[in-house]
């Protein structure tokens, strides 16, 4: 049977575990704002390129 640990011993542990969960919530929250970061820029890029297309019709074709 394991010998039981002091109560300083018992908080520390406690505490890194909980620093720990917070670090790993942390990169969590990092990641998925990455993620929406890059889905954004895709959509921008889109809309940017769609247009640019239509000015270059126009640039292409006076007449329109």
């Amino acid at each position: 049977m394991p010998t039981a640990l002091p109560r300083k011993q018992k908080e520390m542990r406690r505490k890194q575990k909980e620093m720990r969960r917070k670090q790993k919530e942390m990169r969590r929250k990092q990641k998925e704002i990455r993620r929406k970061i890059a889905l954004a820029s895709v959509f921008y890029f889109k809309i940017f390129y769609f247009f640019a297309s239509f000015l270059r019709l126009a640039r292409y074709q006076p007449d329109l």
